[in-house]
């Protein structure tokens, strides 16, 4: 018996439910992975290193968002993709603009 396969907005709504906003990181040329946000924890650690070692807080920040098993290991492997799925998972992190006033 065939096993039906799941659709993109199927694993979407599977992987969702168990960690909460989910996305699709898809490149141009049909490699895919899906995605969590990064933790504070995380992103403290990203922003510690971005300036002294930026590939190594790329991949820092890669690993601790693809959601295992359900992406194409050579984001991990490829300096190109790695770096592009760093620069997309930044824009997860939205700073909201405040200003301080006084009484």
């Amino acid at each position: 018996m065939e096993e039906k396969k799941e659709s993109r907005e199927e694993k979407l709504n599977r992987l969702s439910a168990i960690y909460g906003e989910v996305h699709i990181l898809d490149f141009n040329d049909g490699v895919i992975g899906y995605v969590k946000k990064p933790s504070r924890a995380v992103l403290g650690q990203f922003l510690n290193r971005i300036q002294s070692d930026p590939v190594s807080a790329a991949e820092l920040l890669v690993q601790n968002c693809l959601i295992k098993d359900e992406y194409d290991p050579i984001i991990l492997k490829d300096d190109g993709y790695l770096l592009g799925a760093s620069k997309q998972l930044q824009s997860l992190v939205v700073v909201k603009d405040a200003e301080l006033k006084k009484n």
